[in-house]
Order: C-alpha cells, then structure tokens, then sequence
C-alpha cells in the first residue's frame, strides 16, 4: 500500500521570541528573556534588505529549554502566521540594516548575530558606545552577568541623517534623530512612508521608564519637547524633515496629503509598539512636570548598581524609576529656579 505524504507542515521548534505585523511593511518581534525585560524589536522589510531596530537580549530565554534562541535563526527559519506563514527573511535572502536605539543590554544583545551587516549608531556622545572598556559598564551587561557584544558601528548617524542602504546609497525613507537623556547615545527613527516614529526607551507606556546613572532626566525633557514639536508638525502639514526636530525645515506635502493624512504613530522599545506619537509623548512630558513639581509621592524601588532606586506612578500608565537622587536633583535644581 502506497504511503500518502503527511499534508501537515511539520511543528515549529518552541523559541522565546513571538512575532506579529505592526503595518504593512514591519513586523514586531518581542523576545520573552530572563530579565523580564521583554524587548520590542522591529524588522522592516524591503525588496532587498530588512532595517533591523534593535536586536534585543540575545536570546537570553526566561525558559532555559526552548529550542530557537537566536534572533536570526527566528528570522530566517520561523514561519510567523502574520507573513503567510513564511519567515521573515527566508533562507536569510536579504541583507540587513541594524540600528541601534542605544547601547543597553537590552537592545544590543543580538547585535553580534549580524556582525557583518551595516551597523547604525547615534554619534552623541560617541565614545559613550565605541570605547571598549567603557561598554561593558555603559551597555549594563556587567551589571546583568552578561558577556558584551562584541560589534562594530559603520555608521555614526548625525541628527537628521537619512538612512541609506548599499554601494549606491538606496534611501530607504528613514531619518534618524538624536535623543538623548535615557541614555546619551539614544536615538529615534522616522519612517515617513508609514508614518511611524521608533523611540527606543525614551517613551512608552504601562511600564516604568527607567534611567541609569548615565542618564539625565533634564536633558530627556528637552528631547520630549522636540520630539513634540517633531510630531505636532507631522500630523499638522504631514511635513517630512531632514533637519533636527527643534530646527525643522521641510517640504510641505500637497494639500490633499495634509488634510488626509494618517497620524503619527510611535513603537517603542518595551510596552508600546501602535500609539498615537503625540498623546502619548505628551502624556509622558505631562507626568515628568508633575515629578519635577513634586506632585507625585515616590516609592522605593530596590537598588542597583548601589544606588536607592525610587519609582514614581499613579495609575500605571506612565511611571518613571531610577536613582533616587537624579530624581531628587531634579526637583531641587526645578525649585531653585521658580525661587
């Protein structure tokens, strides 16, 4: 009797990475690691490369058993139901584009998986990133009992900087804009054919924002106003701009783009991945004040690094957390001056 081939696909291997399709180009993958840090990373997708925001933990498993641990493998191998049931980038067709939001553990822990890709980076604060004794601290992976990647940055991306792909320079529609404040080399992308602005952990909700040591809270106020007034100006004139988001300088769309435009969503580095940009930013730059003003109780919040940590929140939606004396800085510099 002749054996009838099983039409059954055979059954994927478990992993710690889940994926689905934030908009028509871009998928979100979120990584389920021992840190209960659970990063959001983006794959966009073109004809001839995949852009890459953040590359997560390195697939550092909650659950030490799961068989697919690798960023890539789950990229080139994994059928994911929202893609037709095929992997992202099947046999590893294409090549990639990493960009890198900021250097915490967190968002770099893949990064050596695609060594031999372009790599982005914010050039603020450079040697924040690029010196190699100072990494391990900077990035946290001492801090976490993790070893360091070990990568190297092909692009310092300027502010305003257009991210392009390839000997003849593709312009693949994304700008980058320094952000700094969670971390000195954070950085934000604008895809401005779906209207989305990546924001890495400047901003996100249902989860504490959280600053290390290197941060500073008072240059992050400034990087929401700008990145207000970036967004604001977007959903407005539907405006797209080459130049920092204080100074924008930009070619109006035509009118019927203005009036039908989509507004601007944000993806997030934690937590977030399809909000409105500019409620949420807003939300965040509003509980900040409160925080400055000294409305909001804080409640310890443990300790790291040596350092008391607080955490400021209300209703959840918005919370901040960090050392307990950058905040109390914070509000003492904030009072002296209405004084």
């Amino acid at each position: 009797m002749e054996v009838q081939p099983s039409s059954e696909s055979p059954k994927p291997p478990s992993t710690c990475f889940t994926c689905q399709r934030l908009n028509g180009s871009t998928f979100v993958i979120v990584e389920d690691d021992k840190w209960h840090e659970t990063p959001f990373i983006y794959a966009k997708v073109y004809d001839s490369v995949i852009v890459l925001v953040d590359t997560g933990c390195g697939g550092a498993s909650k659950d030490p058993d799961v068989q697919l641990k690798s960023l890539r493998q789950f990229i080139e191998t994994y059928p994911i139901p929202a893609n037709e049931n095929k992997p992202i980038n099947s046999a590893g067709a294409l090549d990639y584009v990493v960009i890198c939001t900021h250097c915490h553990f967190d968002h770099i822990g893949g990064v050596e998986q695609f060594s031999e890709s372009a790599i982005w980076a914010s050039a603020c604060d450079r040697d924040f990133t690029e010196d190699e004794n100072l990494l391990p601290s900077n990035s946290l992976c001492r801090f976490m009992g993790m070893e360091t990647p070990r990568y190297k940055v092909t692009t310092w991306a300027a502010d305003g900087e257009r991210v392009k792909y390839g000997p003849d320079g593709l312009d693949l529609n994304l700008t980058v804009y320094q952000t700094p404040g969670h971390a000195p080399d954070q950085l934000a992308i604008w895809d401005s054919g779906e209207r989305v602005l990546f924001v890495g952990d400047t901003a996100y909700e249902w989860v504490p924002i959280v600053f290390p040591l290197e941060g500073s809270i008072p240059l992050y106020k400034e990087t929401l106003l700008n990145l207000i007034k970036l967004v604001h100006d977007l959903n407005v004139d539907s405006r797209e701009s080459d130049a920092t988001p204080s100074k924008l300088s930009s070619i109006t769309a035509p009118a019927s783009a203005r009036t039908h435009a989509k507004r601007v969503t944000m993806a997030s580095g934690h937590g977030t991945s399809n909000v409105d940009a500019e409620n949420c930013l807003k939300d965040v730059y509003d509980f900040l004040c409160q925080v400055q003003k000294g409305d909001i109780e804080p409640r310890d919040w443990g300790s790291f690094r040596g350092e008391e940590l607080v955490c400021f929140e209300t209703d959840g939606k918005i919370s901040f957390g960090g050392p307990k004396k950058m905040f109390l800085e914070f509000i003492r510099e904030a009072r002296m001056g209405a004084s």
